[in-house]
């Protein structure tokens, strides 16, 4: 990895489902790093928050643009979509001391990211919602056994001979029991 800086963009489809969602191709590039396995989950889970709450609730007529930037210290993302406006660092914290029977559902994903995240930014330019946030990242090693690694996540993934995206809906079945 170029220790400066590297970006990729992806786009994901306002009609998509949530259910729908994968996001194998960003997992495997952040492997593909080295980044630590901590980073590459918190980088993941943040990513999947995010976009399940544009598509559930932002009614956005177009694609959800997504910009990764990649260095040796942090993960950076920029996540725009056209929807109705929702500033992430003014929404309300949820009260997590009363009971399930007393608790006012919704804001527990938004509280997590906040966490999670080393810095957030948000901004309303013209008709789109931009979010800005960073993750700081363990250095990931050097990447000249590169090739090497990928090599072995091919052998590893034959073996498992599970697709990702089955792998991926048996883990939300579970979490939703």
């Amino acid at each position: 990895m170029n220790p400066e800086k590297r970006s990729t963009l992806y786009t994901v489809s306002s009609n998509t489902k949530c259910t729908e969602i994968n996001f194998c191709e960003i997992r495997n590039e952040l492997e593909s790093l080295n980044y630590d396995r901590s980073s590459i989950f918190k980088a993941i889970l943040i990513l999947e928050e995010l976009v399940t709450n544009i598509l559930k609730y932002s009614k956005t007529p177009d694609d959800i643009n997504l910009a990764v930037t990649y260095s040796e210290k942090q993960i950076k993302v920029n996540i725009s979509d056209s929807g109705k406006r929702f500033n992430p660092l003014e929404a309300k914290k949820p009260e997590l001391n009363k009971t399930i029977q007393t608790i006012h559902p919704g804001g527990l994903g938004i509280n997590i990211v906040r966490n999670l995240v080393d810095s957030i930014d948000y901004y309303r330019v013209g008709g789109d919602n931009i979010l800005t946030l960073a993750i700081q990242v363990k250095k990931p090693s050097t990447i000249k056994n590169h090739n090497k690694n990928i090599a072995e996540n091919q052998i590893r993934i034959k073996r498992n001979s599970i697709p990702p995206l089955a792998f991926k809906t048996n883990i939300h079945q579970a979490v939703q029991i």
